[in-house]
């Protein structure tokens, strides 16, 4: 071993300790519970060799959480170990960034950000999205190729959103293949990660009597364009606001012919006749989801607690307030941490748009960094089509870190001959 293989897994360790202390300190503060055994059903129904019995959410989670099953019901463990996992992928995939300072920088964006860190601990699957995320993004930028079709399917499978990552990143590749003149390699890639999508809609209209991918997605496409969606996005927890009074009950005039155990069919319809019939309060929704994905800078929903719509629709009730410092103070360090990534993600953008576009970037490295801002530019689609929860785009958002870090490094490196790689002493990447 090499004395710098060897000071690259003392360094990978060090982070992984230093990105430990905040998920600790959730653990102790955190008046949630770990929600990823949620999965449990799913996960028995795999283990007897069934499929599970219902596609409300697919099996990607209760897929990662199978080889863990046997620690139920003290889940954290599980919790810990994959959050371990995407510290390590996340410091791999910052070992692209040349520039020492610029690198430290990034790394310390994934465990200085309070909300990723509380959903991983108490969301039911935003840790096994990271995971994922992060593994595939690896793997992207590697041109791994059996990596990158495995844990993109499994990511489809835990978020269905993600399919435009997946679909995205692979056309982005395929392109890249095409110009490195490697035609067969780029077509087996896009050939596959196409293939899957009409093959997935293939196998759950088969299984479960409808094609949708998940079939909560009728329900969430109703939510994010009810015609009270605009009074309770981004401030108050959607789901809660229309359901606690029954703005929500469906209407036992729709009926499906098909088997749909999750109702997906007749809450997408009756989310299409809501658009039809209110129009003002669509295009105000679809302003506000646009403003939250793009350049809001507080959590969403921005309070926790319990608000809700009155049954006459005519005033908010105010339920349990969770207003404790243990919160607040996280979403007071996430809006700055948020007003300074979006300061920074506008400046790179702008730099490669306006400033940088007749110069050719020549590096290897900084060819592939547009993979890093493709989940979060293709998430804005869905965003829209639904609606928009820090928890449905944070993990996307973390990806922007180190596209920004290396559009300074072009930044940093001043002319065009010094953006090749290696080439500024000071840009030394780590040997991993």
């Amino acid at each position: 071993m090499t004395r710098k293989d060897s000071n690259s897994k003392l360094n990978i360790i060090f982070y992984l300790v230093l990105s430990l202390i905040p998920i600790l300190i959730v653990h102790f503060v955190s008046d949630l519970p770990v929600f990823i055994g949620n999965w449990e059903p799913k996960v028995q129904d795999i283990k007897n060799f069934k499929f599970p019995a219902d596609n409300f959410y697919p099996p990607g989670s209760a897929l990662l959480l199978l080889p863990f099953s046997w620690v139920s019901p003290d889940f954290y463990i599980v919790v810990f170990i994959y959050y371990s996992f995407s510290c390590a992928l996340y410091f791999l995939i910052c070992s692209e960034i040349g520039h020492q300072k610029l690198r430290l920088v990034a790394l310390s964006a994934l465990p200085l950000n309070p909300p990723l860190v509380w959903l991983c601990y108490s969301s039911q699957d935003t840790v096994f999205e990271l995971f994922l995320v992060l593994l595939f993004i690896y793997s992207a930028i590697k041109f791994k190729d059996y990596p990158f079709i495995f844990s993109g399917f499994l990511l489809v499978q835990t978020r269905p959103a993600h399919w435009l990552t997946f679909l995205g990143i692979s056309t982005f590749i395929a392109f890249r293949r095409i110009q490195m003149k490697r035609k067969l390699s780029s077509l087996k890639l896009g050939f596959v990660a196409f293939l899957l999508l009409p093959l997935t809609i293939f196998v759950n209209g088969f299984i479960y009597g409808t094609p949708s991918l998940a079939t909560e997605s009728g329900m969430t496409l109703y939510f994010g364009n009810h015609k009270y969606t605009y009074l309770a996005h981004p401030k108050y927890d959607l789901d809660v606001f229309l359901t606690k009074q029954g703005h929500m009950e469906l209407n036992p005039e729709v009926k499906v012919s098909a088997p749909d155990p999750g109702n997906s069919n007749q809450y997408t319809k009756m989310a299409l006749d809501s658009i039809q019939e209110n129009p003002r309060e669509f295009v105000l929704s679809t302003m506000q989801k646009i403003e939250s994905y793009v350049v809001g800078i507080q959590k969403i929903p921005n309070l926790s607690g319990e608000y809700y719509l009155s049954q006459d629709a005519k005033s908010i009730i105010i339920g349990e307030e969770r207003l404790k410092w243990i919160l607040i103070i996280p979403h007071l360090f996430y809006e700055l941490y948020r007003l300074l990534l979006l300061f920074f993600l506008f400046f790179a953008i702008g730099y490669l748009v306006f400033i940088h576009k007749k110069e050719r970037i020549d590096s290897r490295v900084h060819k592939k960094m547009f993979i890093f801002l493709i989940p979060w530019l293709l998430g804005i689609i869905p965003g829209m089509l639904f609606f928009t929860e820090t928890r449905y785009k944070i993990v996307s958002e973390i990806l922007l870190i180190p596209f920004i870090m290396l559009v300074l490094e072009l930044v940093l490196s001043g002319s065009k001959h010094s953006r090749i790689e290696g080439i500024d002493k000071s840009f030394t990447r780590p040997n991993l």
